[in-house]
């Protein structure tokens, strides 16, 4: 995490011109998005620049036809942003730089189960929400199928020992119901942690699969547990009653096996010294057999 002056950031570029602009707090900079969070006279200011210009993220346009049909939670408050380009993209101003992925990965939870119940209920009516002219989801928008990246990730995939977790993700039968609207990037680095969590993210918002929506969220989970060493994970089972009922729990396992599969390969590539990937796999698979004995129990 980096840590810059009290100054302002320049109007018009939260970022600026590089990763160190004035009033920078913390920056997330990965192969595909440069994230950001400055501090500016009115609070915390999230940005993201698009580095390769993925032409399949939401345009303004589209942006303004999700926040039409997105729901209004008194409990979570969905946070569209607004393009300043078409490659960088700002958040509203928040009272703080906090996401909840710096309470999930530590021991010191506090009310992180309350905080995932009310973010699930808030993802069960983000999917029944009525459909919208967005674009069709089959795949993260991030990860383009064909792409030079996607090539990269599965070859890396296919180096992984993935013992159970492979055979769990290959059992996970496609996607036939019909589409509802979805984030795309569920997870605990998009939601801001303030009294009423906030969502980030959307520009990788469309028409898919909700249970990917789900298992994009509780990987994290299932992650942060086993980093931890956690005996179960609680804050993974409030998340999935605030969802409510899910129409196949073997399904949305192995979809959970198949994300961590996807996360370990990406570490991988873009984190290579990041440690044993057989170790980390290993230690990711016993969590997963918990989560998933819970979960179809």
């Amino acid at each position: 995490m980096s840590r810059a002056t009290d100054a302002a950031a320049r109007p018009g570029d939260p970022l600026g011109s590089t990763p160190t602009a004035e009033g920078l707090v913390r920056s997330m900079d990965g192969p595909f998005l440069l994230r950001a969070c400055v501090r500016t006279p009115s609070g915390y200011r999230w940005a993201e620049r698009d580095k390769r210009r993925n032409a399949g993220y939401l345009d303004a346009r589209q942006l303004d036809t999700l926040r039409t049909v997105l729901p209004q939670d008194a409990a979570v408050l969905a946070a569209v942003p607004t393009l300043s380009s078409p490659s960088l993209a700002t958040w509203p101003a928040l009272p703080t730089p906090a996401l909840l992925c710096d309470r999930a990965y530590v021991t010191e939870r506090g009310n992180l189960e309350h905080v995932c119940r009310a973010l699930g209920g808030f993802l069960s009516r983000l999917h029944a929400a009525p459909p919208a002219g967005l674009p069709r989801r089959d795949g993260p928008a991030w990860l383009p199928e064909g792409s030079w990246a996607a090539r990269a990730v599965e070859a890396a995939r296919h180096r992984l020992n993935g013992g159970k977790l492979a055979r769990g993700a290959a059992a996970v039968a496609p996607f036939t119901g019909d589409p509802v609207v979805v984030h795309g990037r569920f997870s605990t680095g998009v939601c801001a942690d303030t009294d009423r969590p906030v969502v980030l993210g959307w520009r990788e918002a469309g028409l898919g699969d909700p249970q990917r929506d789900l298992a994009f969220f509780l990987t994290e989970l299932v992650e942060a547990a086993a980093l931890i060493e956690l005996a179960d994970d609680p804050a993974a089972m409030a998340f999935l009653d605030g969802y409510g009922a899910v129409a196949d729990a073997g399904r949305l396992v192995g979809l959970v096996a198949d994300r961590l599969l996807e996360h370990c390969a990406q570490s991988t590539l873009w984190r290579p010294t990041g440690g044993d990937p057989d170790v980390a796999l290993a230690r990711l698979e016993a969590q997963w057999r918990r989560f998933a004995a819970a979960v179809t129990a």
